[in-house]
């Protein structure tokens, strides 16, 4: 799959050269972050393994997160 195949009900945000995000959420090499609706971080891991996310996600997209 091809990312112009790629159509998410969500926004997801790629940081860029600069790491602006990298540095807005703690300057961590390979951090990754979920973030709700409302700005709230849900789940943030300081070296991305995103192997329970997809459960995370699922609750977050269903309405029974934060």
């Amino acid at each position: 799959m091809g990312s112009t195949d790629l159509h998410p009900a969500t926004t997801i945000v790629i940081d860029d050269m600069e790491n602006t995000m990298r540095k807005a959420y703690g300057g961590l090499p390979n951090s990754a972050f979920i973030i709700d609706r409302g700005g709230i971080v849900v789940k943030k891991e300081n070296w991305a393994d995103i192997s329970a996310w997809p459960d995370i996600l699922d609750q977050l997209l269903a309405g029974n997160g934060r």
